[in-house]
C-alpha cells in the first residue's frame, strides 16, 4: 500500500506540474488493480458497507477515489 502511495503521490505531482491541479484534494483518482492481494487491500480500505464514506480519498488524500477491476 505505501509503495501505490508513493506512485499516486508520483502522478499528483505530475498533474500538479502541468497545472491539472491545485492540489490533490482536487483530484478524483482512478485506480485500475490487476493484481488480487493488491485489489484485496484496496477493498478493506473501503468496504461496501458501514457508512458509505471512501476511505481510499484519505489514503491518497484524493477528493474522490474509484477503484476498477
Amino acid at each position: 500500500m505505501r509503495a501505490l502511495r508513493v506512485e499516486v503521490n508520483r502522478a499528483f505531482e505530475v498533474a500538479r506540474s502541468a497545472s491539472l491541479i491545485g492540489a490533490t484534494l482536487e483530484a478524483k483518482l482512478l485506480l485500475h488493480v490487476e493484481e488480487p492481494r493488491l485489489a484485496a487491500a484496496l477493498a478493506a480500505w473501503a468496504p461496501t458497507d458501514g457508512n458509505g464514506v471512501d476511505e481510499l480519498r484519505f489514503l491518497f488524500i484524493a477528493s474522490q477515489v474509484r477503484r476498477q477491476g
